[in-house]
């Protein structure tokens, strides 16, 4: 189908350019008047139907996949006459007046062995003479007439390009007509003498009658001719089985629509009652909402997909179509056989193991040690019901020699504890027996269930690949590329097939001759990332919807993914980890650019999700509100405090609506370790809140305002038995108490960094004090007594971020700054340990962690979408930079030994766990 469209635009192309020199041969006035449809070859397998060539050339100017298809070599030399003649459309006023009048005719046929092209256009009156020549002279300069022969009454005649290419030119009876074969041309003027027209065939006359006719182009097919046309794309050994297609149907008609990166087609199939159509098995079937790609791995190359509401009506007109087809016996004797091993009809047992769909699924190799291979995959009504069957019929397979004996199933280990049970299939190849050849390339010797689902591959370690994947929630259905492009598909049918040409190149050059082969794999490279054939049933005509769409693929590091899953939006903050009180693992906590917070479990699967009121401030942080051992999560956005327990839901007496907008992180305190938290959120009315968590303002808290509005978080420091709650405005610092009095005056006042974080470490004394940078760079120490000293490191700018970490051996905490594409490292006296020259410009954000009881030091680049990692001593970690796009969170794997799990976004709307040591 998109090698049709591709030839399509092409012979659009070519045809506009006949349109204009059409009239130098066709005699002009007083010729009888007819319809182009007319000489359209009766054969023909495709025919074009180009409504309004404006609006035509207008979408496939601004279509990015044709752009990007365009710069494949075996189209590209197409693509160029086809902007030309674009631009002579819009220059030619003689041009556009016959483009303009009535519609182009774009047909393509068999001719021996091979396949060729007609096009025909009605020819407007009133078109000079000198017109027509002077517009030949500008499109084709240097194209040479070649003597004219003569048909009948018509007068065929060659041009001949600089290429050597030649194409038959005709015009008779006010239709001009243009070819890639002399043959077609006489086809077509014989056809017009005799009357004989596809308009006048019943089927076609209804499917016409049923087009778009507001549409900027109709696509008609016509299956019984179709093989013909496409055996030299298809690769020897299946040439044969493509002879299916001819009776798969009589006519589909589809409207095309072309947007900024999709072609999407949509229309009907005539299945009448006189012809043996396939697509008449699904006239009775209720459409089926698509599940299955939810268990799919996301790097499927192809799917092909059904959906059957009536098992039993599906299975009778597949019995029909085969007796029509004068195969049914071959059909019902290897069911007979089936049923005498198995102890039981298959259909039978197809409807207790299928609920109402099923798909065959490729899912390729990504390492040279593990082998790409067909799955099936089907929905079961009772997951325990389905075993129960396959363990009755694969004991009686053994009674009668049909199956091997010893034990049907064994389980097998996946990762953190989880195990799949694998069962042999009683009869391998049923698939193919029941439900006909498309199964032929599916091996289903083994079997195993997954939630709802059974699945069956030809080995078990093909079945543990798979549910490993779906386990770390790696799947079609969570893949952000599929979710965008399975978001303009048809959302309920009976049929679909599904390619991503990025994962099918081996798919593609089994089934594919060379030529189409390399035509595939090329345009996936310019960014063709899906492309997608649908069918819905229901009624006596068949919808068909056709999707190819252009977009950005992310790809991250395979060989270092343990999971990706998919956020509605751009996640907007770093994915945090927080325990879950039940089972003590770690979970990750997220939001993204729409306001939606997710909840993602250590293996990637989604938990929930929830919308709230504004983006986060600062980070989620954990209280047992209730003293019970139950956690939930504490934050603030600009206008609330939430308390959300571990399903998403408000606690009572949540969301707190703050007097004023908040410009600071939540902070919590529990003075005492008991439990009987505080929450301090300071507000753009420069006073600073407290509230316990019930959600009420706490009593006895006396601080007013500060000088500025507080945008950094608020910090506690206990020392020698007194409490320092410790906050930074523009203009100074505060030590205050519980009750909000200023315990201690600060010796001097400065302006803190914006990106720079404070904390507590020692002097060299071994008295406690704060640290952090002022807005010159300038290091300042606050000692509990209030006394303020400087350190100048070096001179960097108001925009640099400054963070404390033990990265040298010295007793007291290193200082880390980030500013202007450079981090430089300093021991707690000043002396430098190490500056290093960044690859790009990176957030104001210095993560620090351990790895292997070692430093290591994390920085982001949302701008590149690259994330870093450096070591104690300046050198990047091997494996970095990694694909990412916000902060990240570091931890000890439990999937792999010496292994820890880095938790980041990824700019497309996803959170990715990559595995790094």
């Amino acid at each position: 189908m998109k090698k049709f469209i591709l030839l399509s635009v092409i012979i659009v192309a070519f045809t506009v350019a006949i349109a204009v020199v059409i009239r130098m041969w066709s005699g002009g006035a007083g010729q009888q008047r007819t319809l182009a449809m007319d000489a359209i070859p009766m054969e023909a397998s495709m025919l074009l139907k180009v409504n309004s060539f404006g609006a035509f050339a207008d979408g496939l100017r601004e279509h990015k996949l044709w752009r990007n298809m365009s710069r494949v070599y075996e189209i590209r030399h197409a693509a160029s006459l086809a902007y030309m003649l674009d631009s002579l459309y819009a220059s030619s006023s003689d041009i556009k007046r016959m483009l303009d009048a009535n519609p182009l005719l774009v047909s393509i046929c068999a001719v021996g062995q091979s396949h060729e092209w007609l096009a025909a256009l009605q020819l407007p009156q009133g078109m000079g003479r000198a017109e027509v020549l002077a517009a030949l002279r500008k499109l084709a300069p240097d194209c040479v007439a070649a003597q004219d022969q003569r048909y009948n009454q018509a007068y065929i005649s060659v041009l001949e390009l600089p290429d050597e290419r030649c194409y038959y030119i005709s015009a008779y009876h006010g239709v001009a007509m243009m070819a890639s074969s002399k043959l077609l041309i006489e086809r077509a003027v014989g056809q017009i003498d005799g009357g004989v027209s596809l308009v006048r065939s019943p089927q076609f006359g209804q499917i016409l009658d049923m087009s778009g006719k507001n549409m900027p182009a109709n696509l008609f097919v016509q299956y019984a001719q179709l093989p013909a046309v496409i055996k030299s794309a298809v690769g020897i050994k299946h040439r044969r089985g493509s002879q299916a297609l001819a009776d798969l149907a009589l006519w589909t008609e589809l409207d095309l629509s072309l947007s900024t990166d999709q072609i999407m087609a949509s229309g009907l199939s005539n299945v009448a009652d006189s012809a043996n159509s396939f697509l008449r098995l699904l006239c009775a079937q209720r459409p089926v909402q698509p599940q299955l790609q939810q268990l799919l791995p996301a790097e499927v190359g192809v799917y092909m997909w059904w959906g059957i509401s009536d098992q039993t009506e599906y299975l009778s007109q597949y019995r029909n179509y085969l007796e029509r087809k004068r195969e049914i016996h071959p059909y019902t004797q290897t069911l007979s056989k089936r049923k005498q091993q198995l102890g039981i009809q298959p259909e039978d047992l197809f409807s207790v193991l299928m609920k109402n769909q099923m798909t065959l699924a490729y899912w390729a190799s990504i390492q040279a040690d593990v082998p790409g291979c067909w799955y099936i995959v089907a929905n079961t009504a009772s997951p325990s019901a389905a075993r129960k069957a396959i363990e009755k019929a694969y004991a009686a397979a053994q009674s009668n020699g049909a199956a091997p004996d010893g034990v049907a199933s064994r389980t097998l280990q996946l990762e953190r504890g989880q195990s799949l049970d694998v069962l042999r299939f009683p009869a391998p190849g049923l698939h193919r027996d029941v439900w006909g050849s498309m199964f032929d390339a599916a091996i289903d010797q083994y079997c195993c269930f997954i939630d709802n689902y059974i699945v069956y591959a030809p080995t078990p370690e093909a079945l543990v690949r798979l549910a490993k994947a779906y386990h770390r929630n790696h799947t079609l259905g969570a893949d952000v590329n599929y979710r965008n492009f399975a978001g303009e598909t048809v959302k309920k049918a009976n049929y679909g097939i599904y390619v991503n040409p990025i994962y099918a190149s081996d798919i593609i050059t089994e089934y594919t001759a060379a030529p189409a082969t390399q035509l595939l794999i090329s345009t996936a490279q310019q960014g063709l990332t899906g492309i997608s054939v649908q069918l819905v049933g229901g009624s006596p005509y068949v919808f068909v919807a056709l999707n190819m769409a252009q977009g950005k693929t992310v790809r991250t590091s395979t060989n270092q993914t343990q999971w990706i899953s998919n956020l509605h939006a751009r996640p907007i903050q770093c994915p945090q980890l927080v325990v879950n009180h039940n089972t003590r693992e770690r979970e990750v906590f997220v939001q993204d650019s729409a306001h939606n917070i997710y909840l993602i479990s250590p293996q990637g699967r989604l938990l929930w999700e929830r919308r709230i009121d504004g983006p986060i401030t600062g980070e989620v942080q954990q209280v047992d509100a209730f003293r019970n051992g139950k956690l939930q999560l504490v934050f603030s956005t600009p206008t609330h405090i939430y308390l959300i327990d571990r399903l998403g839901r408000d606690v009572d007496g949540f969301p707190i609506a703050l007097p004023a907008a908040a410009t600071n992180p939540l902070t919590v305190v529990d003075y005492e370790g008991n439990r009987n938290y505080r929450l301090l959120q300071a507000c753009a009315d420069r006073h600073i809140y407290m509230y316990d968590v019930s959600g009420k303002p706490v009593e006895g808290w006396m601080f007013d305002r500060t000088e500025t509005t507080v945008s950094h978080r608020i910090g506690l420091v206990r020392s020698e038995g007194k409490d320092y709650l410790v906050m930074f405005d523009r203009n100074r610092v505060y030590l205050l108490n519980r009750r909000g009095e200023e315990r201690v005056a600060p010796s001097e006042h400065f302006s803190k960094s914006r990106h720079g974080q404070f904390g507590l470490t020692a002097t060299a004394t071994g008295q406690p004090c704060l640290v952090t940078t002022d807005s010159t760079g300038v290091v300042r120490t606050i000692t509990l007594d209030g006394k303020v000293s400087s350190l100048a490191l070096r001179p960097f700018s108001p925009h640099h971020a400054f963070a404390l970490a033990n990265i040298s051996d010295e007793p007291q905490l290193d200082y880390l700054v980030l500013d202007e594409q450079h981090l430089s490292v300093f021991t707690a006296k000043g002396q430098p340990l190490f500056r290093v020259a960044l690859p790009e410009s990176m957030e104001h954000w210095i993560g620090v962690f351990e790895v292997e009881g070692k430093p290591r030091i994390g920085l982001a680049s949302a701008q590149a979408g690259n994330i870093y990692m450096y070591g104690a001593d300046g050198r990047m970690q091997e494996t970095f930079p990694l694909q990412g796009a916000t902060p990240f969170s570091v931890a000890k794997s439990k999937s792999e030994v010496d292994a820890y799990s880095l938790f980041v976004g990824i700019s497309d709307g996803s959170v990715v766990c990559y595995s790094v040591k």
